[in-house]
């Protein structure tokens, strides 16, 4: 059981002798020791804590709400002002006064243990434990976990501390039953010697309480009652400030009637300017482009000529600004068809500027970045985007086939080999301008999709007609010059029988922008595809057809991934 003893009603020699060992000064010296106050004390933080979140929480009730009766707090509410900041203010001065107290003890608040004892000296009521109270006594790392009469303690120590401890445990019981008051006194210190120095101080050690801590009630009280309707006050004036702000930032009639419901230090203005303003300005408002364009036609000699110009404009803008919301170009031509006689040239120039200009930078986002061996498309784009914004954004998809030359030569090889087949097998018959002609609509079709992604309502890929030997062009064109050349490869079936060749299948790429005076040119490495003899199949009709339609599709399709690698970061080069 633990035997509580005040500490100030102690002998003083007693006093001294558990100050010196708290100390480490003099035997017995503690064999642990955990430093702090009791927890109690930090509850007077949570008080000061909790009467903060509650002043917050007044304060914010209706705080600057126009619609809301607590956004002036009343008189009565001064009240709850002056309790909250007394909770505050009194937890504040509690908790130092209780540090105080602890400060002021000449010997560590903590909890000690020593050979004979266990005592919690968190306050000046000293709880003693006989050591024998202490169980579970555990060493981990550089502290002891160990239970004394119920309560588990965490007590930092050197190592070897939680063996001393059982050893002291261990060893206690003889100590007592031996009863030899000399060895007492070297294991606990609070034994009474029989003998004290007749030269050492004789009064004991007195608790002492400054002034201020002897008010925990008067400061706190003091504090309220002043800064409570302080804060009362503040709190109004700042609270019909952001109410003044937000009836501002409306700009209309019922903020400014709410305002002047409840707030007061700006009821003047608002009664004598803001008010009246927003009346105007409801009656002004009230009227479309169509509503003011026709206000004007009925009063032309009005005398507001001027203010109807302004009102007119301003209508217009709002009326260009909803369009504009849309983020469209098709809205910003709906407007000026509406409003032929709009007014605001400029505005909506930049308006359709800025269109193109996200547009732009949209594109630039997701464009394919800058590589040392290509030159980049990102240059001709822009330049595409502005003679888009004066002229339009057709672009037109155009071809020109390569010469067959090499593709003849082939059909005379393969007319030598003993599987050749007829007409059939040369490879220039699947490369004619009919089948050429097919492929290129697939891939116009394929490319006019994929370029949407650059800029869907501003630029339309459609496919024109075959180039020739056409060199100008009058509107942007993406030109195609492609074709198949013999790799001089050959390749034999059995079964089926037939002589097929490998190809070389060569690309060119202009985007050609009129005025342009470097149009974007690329050529990718040739294509080198071998005789697809993995889609033959025995008795068939059109084998040739499907060898050299595979070997197309799949250069074209390598040509194709490439080519939007130069326009699209996301866009994989095969």
């Amino acid at each position: 059981m633990a035997e509580p003893v005040d500490f100030y009603k102690l002998t003083r020699v007693v006093q001294d002798r558990f100050v010196q060992s708290a100390g480490s000064a003099f035997a017995p010296r503690p064999l642990a020791f955990r430093p702090g106050g009791p927890p109690s004390t930090y509850l007077w933080v949570a008080l000061t804590a909790a009467c903060v979140v509650l002043l917050l929480a007044l304060w914010t009730i209706g705080f600057g709400d126009l619609g809301s009766s607590a956004a002036i707090h009343g008189v009565f509410v001064v009240l709850a002002y002056v309790l909250v900041v007394f909770g505050a203010a009194y937890g504040v001065v509690s908790f130092l006064a209780h540090k105080g107290r602890e400060r002021r003890f000449p010997y560590r608040v903590g909890v000690y243990v020593f050979p004979l004892c266990v005592v919690d000296a968190r306050t000046k009521r000293l709880l003693v434990h006989p050591i024998g109270d202490v169980s579970s006594i555990e060493q981990r790392g550089d502290a002891v976990h160990l239970t004394v009469a119920g309560d588990a303690l965490v007590l930092p120590s050197a190592p070897g501390a939680a063996r001393a401890i059982l050893e002291a445990k261990a060893e206690a019981p003889g100590v007592l039953e031996r009863g030899d008051p000399n060895e007492i006194i070297e294991l606990d210190p609070l034994h009474n010697p029989r003998f004290s120095s007749p030269v050492g101080p004789q009064d004991s050690y007195r608790e002492t309480t400054p002034g201020w801590a002897r008010l925990t009630w008067a400061i706190p009280l003091a504090l309220a009652v002043v800064l409570g309707p302080a804060t009362w006050a503040i709190r109004n004036s700042i609270s019909d400030g952001r109410m003044y702000a937000r009836a501002e930032a409306a700009n209309d009639v019922d903020s400014y009637t709410a305002y002047l419901v409840r707030g007061y230090r700006r009821a003047d203005e608002v009664r004598s300017t803001r008010l009246p303003r927003a009346e105007l300005q409801i009656a002004i408002a009230a009227g479309t482009p169509d509503a003011l364009l026709a206000f004007r036609e009925e009063h032309p000699r009005s005398n507001i000529g001027d203010e109807v110009d302004i009102a007119l404009r301003s209508a217009m803008l709002a009326e260009l600004e909803r369009a504009k919301a849309k983020q469209t170009k098709a809205a910003l031509d709906e407007f000026a068809r509406k409003y032929p006689t709009h007014g605001i040239g400029p505005e909506l120039s930049a308006a359709v500027h800025a269109v193109y200009a996200r547009a732009l930078d949209a594109y630039k986002a997701k464009a394919a970045p800058a590589s040392g061996k290509e030159r980049s498309v990102l240059p001709t784009i822009e330049r595409l985007f502005a003679y888009a914004e004066k002229e339009g954004g057709k672009v037109e998809i155009r071809f020109r086939r390569r010469p067959l030359r090499s593709l003849h030569q082939a059909d005379d090889f393969i007319a030598k080999t003993p599987s050749y087949t007829g007409e059939i097998s040369h490879p220039s018959r699947h490369f004619d301008a009919k089948k050429q002609g097919r492929r290129e609509e697939a891939l116009t079709k394929d490319l006019a999709e994929a370029f949407r992604g650059i800029a869907p309502e501003l630029l339309v890929f459609t496919k024109g007609e075959e180039v020739g030997d056409a060199k100008t062009f009058s509107i942007p064109t993406l030109l195609i010059t492609h074709g198949p050349d013999w790799s001089t490869h050959s390749y034999e079936s059995e079964n089926p029988r037939g002589t097929y060749v490998g190809l070389y299948f060569i690309y060119e790429v202009e985007l050609v922008v009129p005025g342009d005076p470097e149009p974007f040119k690329w050529a990718p490495p040739q294509l080198f595809r071998h005789a697809a003899l993995s889609v033959l199949r025995e008795n068939e009709q059109g084998n040739e057809d499907k060898v050299y339609e595979e070997m197309n599709r799949t250069a074209t399709q390598i040509f194709q991934g490439k080519l939007l690698g130069l326009f699209f970061a996301d866009s994989k080069r095969k």
